[in-house]
């Protein structure tokens, strides 16, 4: 990534930002202390754990919600206050890391806990396509100001990985032509999952009108 000021600033307020609430975290796994997080917010406040691929996004999401109770809980611990900056790099570092966040609790079957058949792990054919899609669009949609390295940076990252996904040719006819007796095929046969039916249907009502 190019070095620029937008980017420093980025790096400059991820650090400061990522040490004060690991400081947080480190105070709230003693068990006075956590006491003390619960009266004050009314809540705890969620650790990181290696084994969860999510678990950091979902700490950063419980700290974001007691960013108004942030100032008390650090001045009672004897901590450095979150500063204004820093606050909103931890809102637009959680509003990045959603799509991707949301996907992968998706490919990792996370959705399907409720149900009585639930088997970790577990992905469909027509799950993992529309999660890129859905991650890259989303990105994109974007317009952050503090983490828009972070930001540029995934859907880079996204483009190059999953081209094939996400720059598939929409002009080409012939695609088209391919994809719907391919589609075709499955379904008469009946080894097509029911979400890879939504997302070609999906599919076809986005971009196949353009083309008529």
């Amino acid at each position: 990534m190019k070095i620029t000021e937008s980017s420093t600033l980025y790096m400059n307020l991820c650090r400061s930002s990522l040490a004060k609430c690991f400081s947080l975290w480190n105070k709230s796994k003693r068990l006075k202390a956590a006491e003390m997080i619960t009266n004050i917010t009314s809540t705890n406040l969620k650790t990181p754990h290696s084994t969860r691929l999510n678990s950091t996004f979902y700490t950063f999401v419980r700290m974001i919600s007691v960013k108004h109770d942030m100032d008390k809980l650090c001045n009672d611990f004897r901590l450095p206050v979150f500063t204004k900056n820093e606050i909103e790099f931890l809102i637009e570092y959680v509003s990045a890391l959603k799509p991707i966040a949301v996907a992968l609790d998706i490919l990792q079957g996370e959705k399907e806990k409720t149900k009585p058949d639930y088997k970790p792990g577990r992905t469909f054919m027509g799950t993992f396509a529309p999660s890129i899609l859905s991650m890259h669009e989303t990105l994109k949609e974007l317009n952050p100001v503090i983490v828009k390295p972070l930001v540029d940076s995934l859907i880079q990252s996204l483009e190059s990985r999953f081209d094939c996904i996400v720059d598939m040719d929409l002009s080409n006819q012939h695609f088209y032509q391919v994809l719907h007796k391919f589609y075709s095929v499955l379904v008469a046969v009946k080894v097509i999952s029911v979400s890879h039916q939504v997302f070609c249907l999906w599919f076809y009502i986005k971009h196949l009108p353009s083309l008529l």
